[in-house]
């Protein structure tokens, strides 16, 4: 009884010692063995099975080149093409005394580098068989084109959402354009100090939003309204009008209030309804007045 324990025990050891040291078989084309593929894992060793008389071409990625090559027995010839390498077997000493390569015993080890990644190659001299040796052996990478794939979706994905918010911005410039003809130009200023750099060059409004023009020596600063004594943050639309950048408030109101940090400037629509007033509710208190 303790005899078949050891043995059994033997044999499970063997069996997990050959499973961790097993090299993986490319995959053979069904239409011809000789054409094979190998899914890429960094910690696999791939076999590659060759014939004496024959070459193997081992292709990586179209984004890889070799830049290293070693092998184990000097009796294979390496040659290296980019991201293509070929081999094949061949006979030791001179023409005299030649050592032609012998099955078992030219069986040896490749390691390459490329410019990506690492790979490590049991190179298997293969016997008479027609079709025991690989022609052609071809990586590919699935996860690496997954997440490529997924990459170039995401881009395409932001691209569009991109092409589509400057749509919708264009569509509103657009609809912004056909309600432009100023009505009302009866507009004043009141400048705190050191603010005159926030201060619109001029303001309008077409009786549904109102214009603040500022040339390119302004500040673009935020636009408040009053909503009786609350200080309400205004909904803008800021566009290039010649050589003013222009702020579009969505609205009209009978004052507003411009900020940009310390600074701060008053507008007032004297053209605002019937009731008209140049008092102007601010926590700045050096304001000076800018005649109309």
């Amino acid at each position: 009884m303790k005899i078949r324990k050891v043995l059994f025990t033997l044999m499970l050891f063997g069996l997990i010692n050959n499973n961790v040291l097993a090299a993986q078989l490319p995959k053979k084309s069904s239409a011809d063995s000789r054409m094979q593929t190998q899914v890429y894992k960094a910690n696999d060793v791939t076999v590659i099975k060759a014939k004496v008389g024959f070459a193997t071409a081992i292709s990586f990625s179209k984004e890889e080149h070799v830049i290293d090559i070693a092998v184990g027995f000097n009796g294979w010839e390496i040659v290296d093409n980019n991201n293509v390498i070929y081999l094949k077997p061949v006979a030791l000493g001179s023409a005299d005394s030649a050592i032609e390569p012998q099955l078992n015993e030219w069986n040896t080890n490749l390691l390459i580098t490329t410019n990506k990644r690492q790979y490590a190659f049991d190179l298997i001299l293969a016997d008479n068989d027609y079709k025991a040796n690989a022609y052609f052996v071809n990586f590919n990478y699935p996860n690496e084109e997954a997440q490529a794939l997924a990459k170039a979706r995401a881009e395409a994905q932001k691209k569009a959402a991109e092409a589509e918010e400057k749509a919708i911005e264009k569509r509103l410039n657009d609809e912004l354009s056909k309600f432009t003809v100023p009505k009302n130009w009866d507009y004043s200023m009141l400048v705190g100090n050191d603010s005159r750099i926030i201060a619109p060059s001029f303001a309008y409004d077409d009786g549904i939003r109102t214009y603040l023009g500022f040339d390119n020596t302004k500040s673009i600063p935020a636009v408040f309204y009053y909503q009786g004594d609350t200080e309400m943050m205004s909904n803008t639309t800021q566009k290039q009008q010649g050589n003013y950048s222009v702020i579009i408030v969505h609205k009209t109101a009978e004052r507003f209030i411009l900020r940009s940090g310390e600074q701060v400037v008053g507008v007032i629509n004297y053209g605002f309804g019937k009731n008209k007033s140049n008092e102007i509710n601010t926590s700045n208190t050096n304001i000076e007045r800018v005649i109309r």
